[in-house]
């Protein structure tokens, strides 16, 4: 699992609780190192990405290259902004209100890869 978070502190909670929850995870700050990362390694099976990040990528954004370049692979975001939640439910991204705890995170894990076989989620969680 891939997280994506510009907040060290918030990337080291998230971190926590998918290792608690028994996912191998990488971590990295920016949506362009997401996609490098993507593309260089086959075993990240779900990213996790924060919406509002600097870099000239946000998360929503990043979501959508997701989709196109590697399809198969389920992508949760996550905000504290309802507006940016409201905006990435109604493009059928599952998002994880923060702040949120291991429960709603392993429900909203859930919910993604459930998106992967049902499509669309359209669902916020948390």
């Amino acid at each position: 699992m891939l997280v994506v978070e510009d907040n060290p502190a918030v990337a080291e909670v998230a971190t926590a609780y998918l290792q608690q929850l028994g996912y191998m995870v990488k971590q990295v700050g920016s949506a362009p190192e997401a996609l490098e990362l993507l593309g260089n390694d086959p075993k990240i099976d779900l990213v996790f990405s924060d919406i509002l990040m600097p870099g000239g990528i946000n998360g929503l954004e990043l979501g959508h290259a997701i989709r196109t370049q590697y399809p198969a692979m389920p992508v949760l975001l996550s905000t504290g902004y309802s507006g940016s939640a409201s905006d990435a439910v109604r493009q059928g991204f599952v998002v994880l209100q923060k702040p949120f705890d291991i429960a709603a995170l392993e429900q909203a894990l859930r919910e993604t890869r459930r998106w992967k076989v049902e499509q669309p989620a359209q669902r916020v969680v948390g």
